[in-house]
């Protein structure tokens, strides 16, 4: 069953109350945020562990329908869904619209999708669906670090899941 998401307003991003700032040409330079608060990672963290899925999914959105912009708790939510529900469209959808967001720095489009495009491969051996995920992140930040790095993992991908699979066997 499919969970309606409330929109993200602005995610965000802080390491240990140190204010992050970015310079990437043409892009956003700063981020003001929140991170996930500990209780919300340690509630759903032992939920996930005793294979209570359901219930940390529920604690996450609890928690993501006071603080709308907590990036990490988003992409908690959408690895939840990839890799216990086995929802991989809904983590997607949440990844994109996730990156949308106006208050989204580049670092945080990279991790997203970088990590969106690790699930295509690894939970559902699609390297058409990870190379298009790299490809956004090339489009999202033209000419930036992030760009180029997604190329290279783009260049090292085979062409199709039969190649993933030899790949992996070795």
């Amino acid at each position: 069953s499919s969970t309606v998401i409330p929109r993200v307003k602005t995610p965000s991003w802080r390491t240990k109350g140190i204010e992050l700032r970015w310079e990437v040409p043409g892009l956003k330079s700063e981020a003001r945020a929140t991170t996930v608060p500990a209780s919300m990672s340690r509630r759903a963290g032992a939920r996930m562990k005793f294979g209570k899925y359901s219930e940390a999914e529920w604690e996450i959105i609890r928690e993501l329908e006071k603080c709308e912009d907590d990036f990490d708790g988003w992409m908690m939510l959408a690895e939840l869904y990839a890799r216990h529900f086995k929802e991989l469209s809904e983590a997607d959808r949440i990844i994109r619209e996730l990156c949308d967001q106006p208050n989204v720095i580049a670092v945080q489009v990279s991790i997203a999708l970088n990590r969106l495009a690790d699930w295509h491969l690894e939970l559902s051996d699609d390297p058409v669906s990870a190379r298009g995920a790299l490809e956004e992140l090339g489009r999202r930040l033209p000419d930036s670090h992030f760009a180029k790095m997604a190329r290279h993992r783009i260049d090292k991908l085979p062409a199709i899941a039969v190649c993933l699979i030899a790949i992996m066997a070795i």
